[in-house]
């Protein structure tokens, strides 16, 4: 069985500010490759929620080969994003999409979505794919951090589920072209 390789992309892990931060953030290519080997989401609150839509990075279903990435080093809570660096770190993303690196990506998050330049859904459409970033085939989930309604619903949180599954189920090994054809039934 061939399985969907997918980029799953958070914020940054929000804790003491690394003594290196600013050597990163001076350079988006380093911080991207650093990001892609340090993972993402390895507290227990947001692990148990990835595990919940079916996207547990760290023990992937089998028809996934998961890899976890921040967008940003780590920082306090309360330290604004850095919106042209993480768009920066976002467009390497993309073009190893387009490239074929990975099938797809899912984006944990309104500030994930905003780094790729995807529009905010409503609430009732978290799971689904992103119609502005065709063709690649990028899903979305509320952010684990446990902050938005979503995750309070068992039942809301089962739709999404269903929803990443079936928007990531045709990828694997395809390619995102092949990939959002065969969701449109061509």
């Amino acid at each position: 069985m061939t399985r969907a390789k997918v980029l799953l992309v958070g914020e940054r892990v929000n804790g003491p500010m690394p003594s290196d931060r600013a050597e990163y953030l001076a350079d988006p290519e380093r911080w991207y490759r650093v990001a892609l080997r340090a993972g993402a989401f390895r507290s227990h609150n947001c692990r148990s929620r990835l595990v919940r839509v079916g996207l547990d990075p760290w023990d992937p279903p089998g028809n996934l080969e998961i890899t976890p990435m921040n967008l940003e080093p780590p920082a306090p809570q309360d330290w604004p994003m850095t919106g042209k660096f993480v768009r920066e770190v976002a467009a390497l993303a993309v073009r190893d999409l387009e490239s074929g690196r990975w099938d797809a990506a899912v984006l944990c998050g309104i500030r994930a979505m905003a780094a790729f330049g995807a529009r905010r859904l409503p609430d009732t459409d978290w799971g689904s794919l992103l119609p502005n970033l065709e063709p690649l085939v990028v899903a979305s989930v509320p952010h684990p951090s446990g902050l938005s309604r979503v995750w309070n619903s068992e039942e809301y949180t089962e739709l999404v589920r269903i929803r990443v599954s079936q928007s990531l189920a045709a990828c694997a090994g395809c390619g995102p072209a092949a990939c959002r054809e065969s969701q449109r039934g061509g």
